[in-house]
């Protein structure tokens, strides 16, 4: 059975109470096509009140649960059938516990019944006051979505642009900012910071993970201050009650290959188990463009997950959660061979070994009696560890990261009136060492927050805000306020508002991992501060059933303005890159339309629009707009399902803009002397076939064959001043194909 979640945060989630609480000790049936009952056993089921998750369940073996509700409101259970299928039971006046469904959909027509939808692959909710996009399991597999960053290439809310063509690093943009303002986390962790940035994109498995869900704009003051330009959290794939096993192998035109294993073991009925554990690795050494440096870099990659979920009835239940990854990616000229050429000028080479744990512990007790009342603790420890060389150039780095948090959810007098208190801590001890010079600092931050919510009695209307209080042992004292609004204007329409404060802990030598890759100076002026943004926001959603189906219209106006900012400055200077504080103004306005549209329930399709604005000062120019940042973008998506889910077609078009290039030659003083590149057009494209308990997919990437002319500059002298292989603007590679397969076993 193919798990439906539709909780966007995992962990302790209060039900909601309006008035008398009955508890419901249910059984769900199961009805054959000869009107027989069984026990629908292992079911996930879902409490739905209006469009608010309310809770979570899973049945027994005897198809037993049990929830809280009002018998005076409107609810409805949402039960989840193999066929990605949603059956709804709605529930009104309910004086009875049990509850019948069809084993298939047609042969039974009971009044009580209703069939539903098929799960559409992006989702956004119009009766949550933070706006969050979606990407479910159908959205992930429209691509190979080997690793996290080829998990956003059908999406048109975050950008994927690799930083430089030599390392294969990867980085997000959201907002038309760099990932480094946008928090990652885990289930609702943070995680993916500091040293895990260049090529944390990479760490996380596409076929680990359950859903993605993005928030732009101000996050909630709990997850901490480091959210600037929004919040993208990943839900992993959790324990069930179901023993399989599922394969995932994936072989590319470049010599990448790829395995995954997850296997599901639950132990008990209260203690359940799942290992996930992936190998990637790229030996081959192509050089298609002939400039004697390789176009992707030979990678070995090992990764493990670990996941333990523990509950003790109803009142308590707990996740323990253990990663580990070990990487070594390593490239530069072909000719390059370390025994012979490391520390030396003949030949350019570069090589990055990581070593990473993380440990998660997360507790939370529910009260029965009470179940708008939760207490939560998360602790998360990570250690990382980073030994690498460009060149002649040699980084060494690691970072212990530790985290705490305490929550506690209550109402004031009902539960339109809900608050959450809590406090947390976080330390990064950090050893830096570049060509022999440390760079070592500890940072110590105990933090508080508090967050209120409201939700009219009508249910048309919410409020949520929050602030935060921090001392940095570096930084000092400083408070974080955010505030978020949603206005139902009916039923099929919302309007969100949105404005915020956020911060981050610049460490500029691994922020920017890509400017290793020239011969310049890296020249830091002046004792770097935090940095420190406003974010505030609009957000339109249109949803509309029709005749065929259903379309989705969704338009959003986000401006961030930087109070301070780390600035990489790669314009006012030919023979150095400068860091320093923001000397000026910097700001960024991204606006973005998005209309998609479900016909019968198998074909689908999405176009959207972007205007990024991102613009900064500079110590030779001022407001310029920032390099290798796209101003237009365009998307395109089809799919197409057959009825029977036997094919499945998938094919993305992309257009981006000319964009500014860092300079190359000289010092930039004038916006007309700064160098464009031309527009690109990139094309994606894959096929499924699902056999009877496996399917094959076969697609390819960069169809057009878009391949930028010369992106290394003066790659037959590396070691010059005019060595620079940062002014990437698109695909290094021409068009690539591949082929996988995925196989779920089950007992």
């Amino acid at each position: 059975m193919k798990k439906i979640l539709f909780i966007i945060f995992s962990g302790c989630l209060p039900l909601l109470s309006f008035g008398q609480i009955k508890t419901c000790d249910a059984t769900l049936y199961m009805v054959n096509a000869s009107n027989d009952t069984l026990p629908f056993s292992y079911a996930f089921v879902i409490l739905v009140n209006g469009q608010n998750t309310e809770g979570e369940f899973q049945t027994d073996q005897n198809g037993k649960f049990q929830f809280q509700f009002d018998p005076s409101l409107d609810y409805n259970l949402f039960v989840s059938t193999n066929k990605d299928l949603l059956i709804s039971i709605h529930l009104k006046n309910q004086t009875t516990c049990n509850f019948y469904v069809p084993f298939n959909f047609g042969t039974v027509n009971l009044s009580e019944v209703d069939i539903v939808k098929k799960r559409d692959a992006t989702e956004m909710s119009l009766m949550k006051t933070r706006g969050a996009e979606v990407l479910n399991e159908g959205e992930l597999l429209k691509a190979a979505c080997c690793n996290l960053s080829e998990s956003f290439e059908t999406n048109p809310s975050v950008d994927v642009n690799y930083g430089d063509a030599v390392t294969g690093v990867k980085e997000i943009q959201l907002l038309g900012l760099s990932g480094l303002y946008t928090q990652m986390l885990g289930d609702v962790v943070p995680t993916l910071r500091g040293l895990a940035v260049p090529f944390g994109l990479n760490y996380v498995p596409g076929p680990w993970l359950e859903s993605i869900q993005i928030s732009k704009g101000a996050g909630s003051v709990a997850n901490g201050y480091e959210a600037i330009t929004g919040q993208i959290n990943l839900s992993f794939k959790k324990p069930s009650c179901e023993k399989s096993l599922f394969l995932n192998g994936f072989s590319d035109t470049e010599g990448r290959n790829e395995l995954n294993v997850i296997a599901d073991i639950p132990i008990s009925e209260n203690l359940k188990y799942i290992l996930m554990a992936h190998s990637s690795f790229r030996l081959a050494a192509p050089d298609r463009n002939d400039d004697g440096f390789i176009d992707q870099p030979k990678l070995q990659l090992f990764n493990v997950y670990n996941h333990l979920d523990f509950r003790k009835g109803n009142k308590f239940e707990g996740q323990i959660i253990l990663k580990a990854l070990s990487e070594i990616r390593s490239g530069g000229q072909k000719a390059f061979d370390e025994t012979t050429d490391l520390q030396t000028f003949n030949h350019y080479g570069f090589q990055v070994k990581t070593n990473r744990i993380e440990g998660i512990i997360k507790s939370g007790w529910m009260f029965p009696e009470k179940p708008w009342k939760t207490i939560g603790i998360q602790v998360s420890n990570t250690i990382h560890d980073h030994q690498s060389y460009f060149g002649k150039r040699i980084l060494n780095a690691n970072q212990y990261s530790g985290y705490f948090n305490l929550s506690y959810l209550n109402i004031i007098g009902i539960t339109q009136h809900k608050y959450k208190i809590g406090l947390d801590y976080k330390t990064d001890i950090w050893n830096q060492q570049i060509d022999g010079i440390e760079n070592n600092r500890t940072e110590n931050v105990p933090g508080a927050y508090a967050e209120y919510s409201y939700e009219s009695a009508k249910e048309n209307f919410g409020l949520i805000a929050g602030f935060r209080a921090d001392h940095h042992s570096l930084f000092g004292f400083f408070i974080t306020p955010r505030l978020n609004i949603r206005y139902n204007v009916n039923e099929q329409s919302v309007v969100r508002f949105s404005v915020g404060e956020g911060r981050r802990s610049p460490n500029y030598l691994t922020d920017n991992l890509s400017v290793m890759l020239n011969s310049k100076q890296l020249i830091l002026l002046e004792k770097l501060n935090m940095e420190n943004a406003w974010n505030g926001g609009f957000n339109y959603t249109l949803k509309k059933e029709h005749s065929n189906g259903r379309y989705t219209i969704a338009t959003d106006v986000y401006y961030t303005y930087f109070l301070n900012q780390i600035v990489t400055d790669q314009y006012s200077s030919n023979e150095a890159i400068y860091y320093y504080n923001l000397r000026g103004e910097s700001s960024a306005l991204s606006s973005q339309i998005t209309i998609s549209n479900v016909l019968n329930n198998n074909v689908e399709f999405k176009l959207a629009g972007k205007y990024d604005y991102v613009i900064s000062d500079y110590l030779a120019i001022k407001q310029v707009q920032k390099p290798l940042v796209a101003p237009y973008k365009l998307l395109g998506n089809i799919g197409y399902t057959t009825d029977n889910e036997i094919w499945r077609f998938d094919a993305t078009l992309q257009w981006e803009s000319a964009k500014s290039l860092p300079s190359k030659t000289g010092i930039i003083s004038n916006e007309i002397n700064i160098e464009k590149s031309p527009s690109i057009f990139l094309l994606q494209a894959q096929i499924t076939k699902q056999f009877r308990k496996w399917e094959l997919y076969v697609g390819g990437e960069n169809l057009l064959n878009t391949m930028q002319d010369n992106p290394i500059v003066s790659a037959n002298n590396p070691f010059s001043n005019e060595f620079d292989a940062t002014r990437i603007y698109g695909p290094v590679m021409g068009a690539k194909t591949y082929v996988g397969f995925r196989m779920k076993i089950e007992k």
